[in-house]
């Protein structure tokens, strides 16, 4: 795959660059040099409060909602870092302004309210894990969203000349040459389009921003799309647009249901299809999804696959245990009506027969 990495500037310095040596940098000036302050915390003894959501009277589990704070807590820390870094910066720029801070002389005093704010949301975090019961190391690590934000230098290898005016204006960094695995993806539970992507991997010493991409195919401009930060030696995948060449399609071919005991057990049979009208054999990436079961006393079991499922490592570290099936299936040329590659494949759903599955009204006999 060939990617062509640009930047796009915005240069209203009342000046025209020309012919110069250009290097972009994300990183921002930081004009906060001191840490915040940590202050003590002090912890007492008090009688539990059944309005408490963390009064827990089993320490054997943590609370349904620690993951939910923790989130929360983590999302104002954050914030208040932000605006804790805007205020100190604005101060020493009036204070640089007004000449009131010259260099190497007293810098303006430390924000302290901004200090105080954070001291009070790290001391309600870590009051959360000493009154949450249980494991809750877990659901912690679960709740931390990390930050993509990330500090890149690039030095432009060529110079260039850049006119100061209000619009962006785009300016190439470089043209990577990168290898990449294509593909073809169906997913008939979505759409009957079958879909090319390719898996590339950023072999440049280049960290690859997250921004809009624009994909092209077969010299054919095949539509938008978004990247994430991808960092050197990294992976990510790209779509290539839709294979008018193939089609899929999915439907319920059969569905039984048994009493076992106390237990309703539900058998579903669901027949997936691919057709290929090219003249070439075409490799698939075949997606379905079982449901998940999210209470302990419904049990879900893939009865029949109908074939082999991937045995792709990334495949079963990840979307296997979240539900996902696949099959990679080649689909002859010329497959179409009933010469179509067919797959069945069947799963059971077992549960109290008093109760029912959200979505799944109660049979007759229930009612």
């Amino acid at each position: 795959v060939m990617l062509e990495y640009h930047a796009s500037i915005q240069q209203m310095s009342g000046e025209d660059w020309t012919d110069v040596a250009m290097t972009l940098s994300t990183a921002t000036p930081s004009l906060v040099a001191k840490a915040p302050k940590l202050t003590p915390l002090t912890i007492t003894l008090s009688a539990r409060s059944a309005e408490s959501p963390f009064n827990e009277q089993s320490q054997s589990a943590p609370p349904r909602d620690y993951a939910a704070v923790k989130a929360e807590l983590n999302s104002k820390r954050r914030q208040l870092e932000e605006q804790r870094a805007q205020l100190l910066g604005r101060q020493e720029a009036a204070a640089q302004s007004a000449n009131q801070a010259p260099p190497g002389g007293t810098p303006p005093p430390v924000n302290l309210p901004a200090d105080v704010a954070l001291n009070r949301v790290a001391a309600e975090d870590q009051v959360l894990d000493l009154v949450s019961g249980g494991n809750v190391s877990e659901l912690a690590r679960r709740s931390t969203t990390p930050t993509e934000e990330v500090s890149v230098t690039y030095t432009l290898p060529m110079r260039t000349s850049l006119p100061s005016r209000a619009d962006q204006q785009l300016v190439q960094i470089a043209a990577l040459d990168l290898p990449a695995h294509l593909y073809k993806v169906a997913v008939p539970m979505l759409t009957q389009y079958v879909y090319d992507e390719a898996a590339v991997t950023n072999g440049s010493e280049l960290v690859l921003l997250a921004g809009p991409i624009s994909t092209y195919h077969a010299n054919q401009f095949v539509g938008l799309g978004e990247i994430p930060t991808v960092a050197s030696g990294e992976s990510f995948t790209v779509g290539l647009g839709i294979d008018s060449s193939l089609r899929a399609k999915r439907e319920l071919a059969t569905k039984g249901e048994t009493l076992q005991g106390g237990n309703r057990v539900v058998d579903f049979t669901y027949r997936l299809e691919i057709e290929n009208f090219g003249a070439q054999p075409a490799q698939i990436r075949l997606l379905e999804r079982m449901p998940l079961a999210k209470e302990a006393d419904v049990k879900l079991t893939l009865v029949q696959p109908g074939a082999d499922l991937s045995g792709d490592s990334d495949y079963l570290r990840t979307e296997r245990k979240q539900g996902v099936l696949r099959w990679d299936l080649e689909v002859a040329p010329r497959a179409v009506g009933p010469q179509a590659r067919r797959l069945e494949y069947q799963f059971r759903l077992e549960y109290d027969k008093q109760l029912s599955i959200a979505g799944l009204p109660l049979s007759e006999g229930t009612r």
